[in-house]
């Protein structure tokens, strides 16, 4: 673990796994990590929440990788803002979705890294009506270069996530949609279905006809599956890193 961490997070010394290895940096007032989950919260196929495994964890940090950052909306950091610990332990299961169903064509998340926007710049943001939105969004506010940046807010009028197909790696440009959207009113799982079927779009992805396939529309619950042919699309976009040599 500490070689991985190392070579592919670049972070040493003394670890946490969830804090340091998986991005999880939230608990609740329980100490969950993943908050208090409903019955549709199943991953379809396994009976189970999600599939957590810290080896095949550290397989995906070795395989082609993407880099996540999460753009907590009207967030304050002791909480008093719209943004809450429910809603942070909710994207963090999210992820942990969205993990688990792209493990299965060997695409990992590698780096999740936090960014919040205030009160004062969010509250205009935390309901949007469509792309435009996201748009302004992605003009002020951006992660790292490489990395994938994805907006939480608490609804989306007549979605529940937006994103542009095949989105651009250079977010210095002012004529496209540079990030992703994705709204919090959903369950948990259905927010992590979301965040894997939005980042999908901006990795290349169109929408499919409805069924199983993550990138159905309309979808449902058990929409997860993705194909060889749609991994190898998102894994070819300029915003995958490269398995480790």
């Amino acid at each position: 673990m500490r070689d991985i961490a190392e070579r592919r997070l670049g972070v040493s010394g003394d670890l946490s796994m969830d804090t340091d290895v998986y991005g999880y940096i939230y608990r609740d007032d329980d100490g969950s990590l993943f908050g208090t989950l409903g019955p549709l919260d199943v991953l379809p196929g396994t009976g189970g929440p999600t599939t957590r495994s810290l080896k095949r964890h550290l397989e995906m940090l070795d395989a082609v990788c993407i880099d996540v950052v999460l753009f907590k909306v009207a967030h304050e950091a002791d909480f008093t803002g719209v943004f809450t610990r429910d809603d942070v332990t909710k994207a963090q299961y999210a992820v942990q979705v969205a993990r688990d169903l792209y493990a299965t064509v060997n695409l990992g998340i590698r780096s999740v890294i936090w960014r919040g926007i205030g009160n004062a710049d969010g509250l205009q943001f935390i309901n949007i009506e469509n792309d435009g939105d996201v748009r302004k969004l992605a003009r002020s506010y951006s992660g790292p270069p490489g990395s994938v940046d994805v907006f939480l807010v608490q609804t989306i009028d007549g979605f529940s996530g937006l994103s542009p197909t095949n989105g651009p790696c250079n977010k210095d440009t002012d004529f496209e949609t540079t990030g992703c959207a994705v709204a919090l009113d959903g369950d948990r799982f259905w927010t992590g279905r979301t965040l894997a079927h939005e980042i999908g779009h901006y990795l290349g992805l169109d929408h499919e006809d409805p069924g199983s396939n993550l990138m159905a529309k309309p979808s449902n619950y058990g929409s997860v599956v993705i194909t060889s042919s749609q991994a190898t699309t998102m894994k070819d976009h300029c915003m995958a890193q490269p398995a480790a040599g």
